[in-house]
């Protein structure tokens, strides 16, 4: 469990992030937060469903868009030729049952908006009014399946962004991994975006930005401001890595905070006038944020 201090912060920004929703015209959020190996934080505010009046649940799925990425960081041909599975069948067998993300899926929607349990897309209008969207058909069997056509709940990828840190620890220290392997290099970066003392590198699958800094990679947010807040660790935090994912009517967040133990996950129901997972995913962690752009 987390110390009360970081408990008690993470529960009394609830009236914040009710906020950043209602401005942003987002009718459902769910944030989940780990510390040390343990869920210390699990919210969920807000509707799947509108018209049913359905809130948001741990049990709630969205679509992931990009987010596919940090789960695959690989190509699907030369899986499929491998294996003789397709890509989404693969990635259930090798990786999502194995760590219980039971609500993971890239299988096509059966009914498309009727299945249970799913968060229904929306667009947010200028006024923060929202409209039903129809679902993107893109899933296992497209060609934009691996970049985008999954879809999970927070909770799935909150015991994903713990088994990634879990197996980084184990194979730095010389252990196997037993589902997740190779976690050093999917998270180190690869490629360097801009020189500087800071890092900021595109990892496999993930962004890696070196604290206090703008964080690379952080959604569309820098379209409405004119520059992008910095965030500032209470005390050394090391690389914030991180990746968001979007489709026409959801949204969602992953930042794996290493050097603290601690990973964010946000997940939304909406593409509003402002990016609400990746502006809030990495703040969650153990970072302060200054107020430039908010």
């Amino acid at each position: 469990m987390a110390p009360g201090s970081v408990q008690e912060r993470l529960d009394a920004i609830e009236p914040v992030i009710r906020r950043i929703c209602a401005v942003a015209g987002t009718p459902g959020i769910s944030v989940w937060v780990s510390y040390r190996g343990e869920i210390a934080h699990r919210a969920n505010y807000g509707f799947a469903d509108i018209e049913a009046q359905s809130a948001t649940t741990s049990d709630t799925v969205y679509p992931i868009g990009t987010m596919a990425k940090a789960l695959t960081a690989t190509r699907r041909g030369v899986i499929e030729t491998l294996s003789g599975m397709s890509f989404g069948r693969f990635l259930e067998e090798k990786l999502l049952r194995p760590l219980g993300m039971s609500h993971t899926s890239f299988d096509a929607l059966p009914g498309q908006t009727d299945e249970p349990g799913l968060a229904k897309p929306y667009a947010a209008m200028d006024d923060a009014s929202a409209h039903l969207m129809p679902f993107p058909p893109v899933h296992d069997g497209t060609i934009m399946a691996p970049a985008m056509g999954g879809r999970s709940s927070a909770d799935d990828l909150l015991r994903y962004s713990m088994a990634l840190l879990a197996a980084r620890c184990d194979e730095a220290s010389g252990k196997k991994a037993d589902v997740i392997r190779h976690a050093v290099k999917q998270l180190s970066g690869h490629i360097f975006t801009a020189p500087g003392t800071l890092e900021k590198s595109y990892a496999f699958g993930f962004y890696r930005t070196q604290l206090p800094n703008t964080v690379l990679g952080m959604g569309w947010n820098s379209i409405y401001v004119d520059r992008m807040p910095t965030l500032i660790p209470r005390g050394h935090a090391g690389p914030v890595i991180a990746h968001g994912g979007s489709l026409p009517g959801h949204h969602v967040a992953m930042a794996l905070l290493p050097e603290l133990d601690s990973s964010v996950v946000v997940c939304t129901n909406s593409i509003a006038p402002g990016d609400v997972g990746m502006g809030q995913s990495p703040c969650l962690g153990g970072a302060d944020r200054d107020a430039v752009a908010i």
